[in-house]
């Protein structure tokens, strides 16, 4: 008997497919970059306003622990006889601030019997107004320094207005006259103070009329 021997034939290999190209993708075009605004050129600088010009201030000169309050100038003091129940207004507008403790005259010439009383009043339109501070009476009838103790502050730039008046009429010490700024002019005669008409020791709380007044002034001196 004849073998026949059986032959495995091999399949042949498929061929391998060919690999598609790969698309090309277009890139897509970047837009074009805005044109920058122009930079704003800085405004130019205000000009500074012009400074307003000081007031004249008034000079304080220490005199024996008092202050010549309302005196602007050097001038040897003088002697003066206060008229009775006449009240003496002086203006009164401090450089600086002035704590002060006390208020007083200097008698020269004494009478008996006689007093006097020193006082502060407001400012308004450049007349007295309204009293700020009357002192108890102080004793004339003897020479020398008499004051009241009283505190408070005198303040920078503020017009006061500071009184004196007597039942009678001692001596008191009174600034020369080239001391002592003016108040104001009627015609052409220049005012150093004004003054109003009252009984002692009933000083008005509210001045309402006043007249002029020139020539020296009592002295009234602060204790500070």
């Amino acid at each position: 008997m004849t073998n026949i021997n059986t032959v495995n034939i091999l399949g042949t290999q498929g061929v391998q497919g060919v690999q598609g190209l790969q698309g090309t993708s277009a890139q897509g075009i970047q837009g074009i970059q805005g044109i920058q605004g122009t930079v704003g050129t800085n405004g130019s600088q205000g000009i500074q306003g012009i400074s307003g010009i000081q007031g004249p201030s008034i000079s304080i000169i220490r005199t024996g622990g008092f202050l010549m309050s309302h005196s602007i100038n050097y001038g040897a003091g003088v002697s003066g006889a206060l008229i009775a129940n006449r009240l003496y207004l002086i203006p009164f507008r401090p450089a600086v601030n002035i704590p002060y403790t006390a208020l007083g005259i200097n008698v020269l010439t004494l009478i008996a019997g006689s007093l006097a009383r020193v006082l502060i009043y407001s400012d308004s339109n450049a007349s007295p107004s309204t009293k700020l501070y009357e002192s108890t009476d102080l004793n004339c009838a003897t020479a020398g320094v008499k004051s009241v103790t009283v505190s408070g502050t005198f303040l920078a730039g503020t017009t006061y207005w500071l009184g004196l008046y007597s039942n009678l009429n001692p001596s008191v010490s009174f600034l020369n006259v080239i001391a002592i700024p003016t108040v104001r002019l009627t015609t052409t005669t220049p005012l150093t103070y004004v003054f109003t008409t009252t009984t002692f020791g009933s000083a008005p709380s509210t001045i309402t009329s006043t007249s002029p007044g020139t020539g020296s002034t009592p002295y009234i001196g602060i204790t500070t």
